[in-house]
Protein backbone atom coordinates (compact mmCIF):
# COMPACT_ATOMS: atom_id res chain seq x y z
CA UNK A 1 0.00 0.00 0.00
CA UNK A 2 2.99 2.02 1.12
CA UNK A 3 4.30 1.71 -2.70
CA UNK A 4 1.41 2.65 -5.01
CA UNK A 5 1.44 6.00 -4.78
CA UNK A 6 5.53 5.65 -5.67
CA UNK A 7 4.81 2.96 -8.66
CA UNK A 8 1.74 5.14 -9.79
CA UNK A 9 3.93 8.11 -10.35
CA UNK A 10 6.91 6.23 -11.90
CA UNK A 11 4.61 4.47 -14.97
CA UNK A 12 2.03 5.09 -17.83
CA UNK A 13 -0.01 2.34 -17.48
CA UNK A 14 -2.51 1.49 -15.00
CA UNK A 15 -1.78 -0.01 -11.62
CA UNK A 16 -3.24 -2.83 -9.51
CA UNK A 17 -2.73 -2.51 -5.88
CA UNK A 18 -2.69 -5.84 -4.07
CA UNK A 19 -2.26 -6.90 -0.74
CA UNK A 20 -3.44 -6.38 2.61
CA UNK A 21 -7.10 -5.23 1.28
CA UNK A 22 -9.92 -7.01 2.24
CA UNK A 23 -12.99 -4.63 2.40
CA UNK A 24 -14.50 -1.32 0.87
CA UNK A 25 -12.39 0.79 3.14
CA UNK A 26 -9.13 -0.50 1.52
CA UNK A 27 -10.39 -0.61 -2.13
CA UNK A 28 -11.24 3.19 -1.20
CA UNK A 29 -7.67 3.82 0.20
CA UNK A 30 -5.68 2.42 -2.73
CA UNK A 31 -7.84 4.99 -5.34
CA UNK A 32 -7.25 7.43 -3.64
CA UNK A 33 -3.73 6.46 -3.21
CA UNK A 34 -4.07 6.22 -7.58
CA UNK A 35 -4.42 2.80 -8.38
CA UNK A 36 -6.93 1.80 -11.25
CA UNK A 37 -8.23 -1.25 -9.07
CA UNK A 38 -7.52 -3.74 -6.59
CA UNK A 39 -6.56 -7.57 -6.58
CA UNK A 40 -8.73 -9.26 -3.90
CA UNK A 41 -7.72 -12.90 -3.77
CA UNK A 42 -7.52 -14.23 -0.41
CA UNK A 43 -10.27 -12.75 1.21
CA UNK A 44 -12.70 -14.60 -1.32
CA UNK A 45 -11.32 -17.91 -0.28
CA UNK A 46 -13.60 -17.45 2.97
CA UNK A 47 -16.58 -17.66 1.23
CA UNK A 48 -18.45 -20.91 0.14
CA UNK A 49 -18.86 -20.22 -3.36
CA UNK A 50 -14.93 -19.76 -3.76
CA UNK A 51 -13.81 -23.46 -3.13
CA UNK A 52 -14.86 -26.93 -2.80
CA UNK A 53 -15.47 -28.09 0.51
CA UNK A 54 -12.55 -30.70 0.41
CA UNK A 55 -9.94 -27.91 -0.52
CA UNK A 56 -10.92 -25.90 3.02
Amino acid sequence: MVLTPRVVDSVSIPVLASGGIGDGRGLLAALALGAGGIDMGTRFIATQECIHANEK
